[in-house]
């Protein structure tokens, strides 16, 4: 069996050169549900007893909720390694990590109404790049009787390509 002995400051050093963001929580405790080390608070807590709900989980891995020693409703993620009777976990206030999804929701939605807006828009302007050639077209060529429409200067390829074909026909017909 191999021991390592490593004073309380050291496992907070540990847990604070973690990129843990400042307003959520992480501990160690012992056997008995004892801090050795927390962030964010640091070494007040050594030795204190864990809230009841770090106690009730004290055995298990996974996902947990319950109220810090604080009282602020938790998410918990807890591990306990089978090697030891210690235990690592890692909490967010519930209320924290609601408000981040509010506001995850809150920008999906402000850009899916943004992204339908410009899509309506590109295709309202498609159909007005089509729709305005044809409708040139027609009332270019409305009145057989008529001298022939003023062929079109712009347009699809396709219409100035009907255009022409119409132009041609309409000629040889008054002709």
């Amino acid at each position: 069996s191999l021991a390592i002995v490593m004073r309380h400051r050291e496992f907070l050093r540990l847990l604070s050169a973690q990129d843990i963001p400042r307003n959520w929580r992480a501990g160690i405790m012992d056997g008995q549900g004892r801090f050795i080390a927390r962030v964010p608070q640091g070494s007040t807590e050594v030795g204190q007893l864990a809230s009841q709900g770090w106690g009730a989980i004290k055995d298990q891995t996974g996902l947990f909720e319950f109220p810090s020693l604080e009282g602020d409703p938790l998410i918990v993620a807890n591990v306990h390694p089978s090697k030891s009777n210690w235990r690592v976990g890692l909490a967010v206030k519930k209320a924290e990590l609601r408000e981040a999804a509010w506001i995850t929701v809150r920008w999906a939605v402000l850009l899916g109404a943004g992204l339908s807006g410009a899509s309506l828009l590109l295709a309202w302007s498609l159909a007005r790049q089509i729709t305005r050639p044809i409708n040139e077209l027609r009332l270019a060529f409305a009145d057989v009787s008529a001298e022939p429409g003023k062929p079109l200067v712009i347009g699809p390829p396709e219409i100035l390509d009907l255009q022409d074909t119409v132009h041609r026909s309409t000629v040889e017909r008054i002709n």
